[in-house]
């Protein structure tokens, strides 16, 4: 792909590239429009200078199949030329102010989970309907076997953002692949969780990666295995499993062949470039070798939101090397067979409700 002054942007398909800066976007729709101050200052001036960036969100919306978070509608931006890193500050701002003033839905992100409060203090429905709402959740929790038994490994996804989590999980639902967020580095109770799964499994187990294409993104994957093996002794197992690790994305073929958004520079969320010869770490061993390959140029993961179908289709090729499709078919006709049971066993238990019903 053709590769442009780090004042730019460079925005591609099959056919031709064009250079678009962040400045050109804001200036174009008004995006990042300054709010005045004083009294020239006021709600419906705010919310006017906010419609050009709602108006942006709720058209990307209507594309997406889930929620981004907050800080994953920053990347969606900024795979659209509208703002950088540096910019994400403001710009969830103001899609907090648009929620906030109605402008645009709560939901239009994801629900932070670790924010949810816990159950309340309520009257259940009574005995009878909570004993038929469980026995009709029956068939879609009855298994007798796993996708392994049929494809002879055990395939886990590891994200770096959690907007991939949402994104894929057609995917990784269909294919029953646990996924872990790393949101950065990942925490020790993750690295554990995982290897102890790893160990419940008398087949390999295969670890696909899931990030960015910048220094910290492939940083990531290249530790990975480090990381798992610093828990190894806490968490108590008597071998390490037998565990390799593979790069699925983003690689840089898939942002040439997708026409994905090149974003020139090596910002970080501080703001500073590691491009930048007076950047701390701009001599790193891994920045200098970033550069040497691929130029002072990244690509996040999140640039696959506004194309769920091209990233739903890069795990599928990995997945596809593992899991063939007659493996799939077997564990899908297994799982049909398993519920046809369930729910015939079901259909036999309420009867017996019913019938006790009646008698009383």
């Amino acid at each position: 792909m053709e590769h442009h002054g780090s004042q730019g942007t460079c925005r591609g398909d099959s056919m031709k590239y064009e250079l678009i800066t962040a400045a050109d976007c804001a200036e174009q729709v008004g995006c990042l429009q300054k709010f005045p101050r004083g009294r020239a200052s006021n709600a419906a001036i705010r919310d006017q200078i906010l419609k050009p960036l709602v108006d942006v969100i709720l058209k990307e919306r209507e594309k997406m199949g889930f929620a981004p978070t907050l800080r994953g509608w920053g990347y969606v931006l900024e795979g659209l030329g509208i703002c950088t890193k540096g910019d994400f500050g403001t710009v969830q701002d103001r899609i907090t102010l648009a929620r906030k003033n109605g402008m645009l839905p709560l939901e239009i992100t994801a629900e932070d989970a670790t924010r949810i409060a816990s159950k309340a203090s309520v009257i259940s429905d009574d005995l009878e309907t909570l004993i038929r709402a469980y026995l009709k959740s029956v068939p879609h929790e009855y298994a007798t076997s796993t996708i392994e038994e049929h494809s002879g490994v055990h395939l886990e996804l590891v994200v770096e953002k959690l907007d991939l989590v949402g994104l894929l999980k057609p995917m990784t639902d269909r294919y029953a692949i646990p996924v872990t967020c790393l949101r950065g580095w990942t925490d020790m109770h993750s690295r554990a969780a995982l290897l102890k799964r790893a160990a419940e499994y008398d087949v390999p187990m295969v670890v696909l990666m899931f990030g960015d294409h910048d220094v910290g993104g492939l940083s990531i994957t290249d530790s990975f295995k480090a990381n798992l093996n610093d828990v190894f002794t806490a968490t108590r197992l008597d071998a390490m499993p037998d565990l390799h690790l593979e790069r699925v994305g983003l690689n840089a073929e898939d942002i040439e062949r997708l026409g994905l958004l090149w974003i020139d520079g090596l910002e970080t969320s501080s703001g500073k470039d590691l491009s930048d010869p007076g950047h701390k770490n701009h001599l790193d061993r891994n920045v200098q070798d970033y550069l040497k390959k691929f130029g002072a140029r990244k690509c996040e993961a999140n640039a696959l939101l506004r194309d769920p179908k091209a990233a739903k289709q890069i795990l599928l090729g990995a997945v596809r090397k593992y899991v063939s499709d007659e493996a799939l078919a077997d564990f899908e006709e297994r799982r049909r067979l398993d519920r046809q049971s369930a729910n015939q066993a079901v259909k036999k238990a309420l009867a017996a409700i019913d019938g006790e019903v009646d008698r009383g």
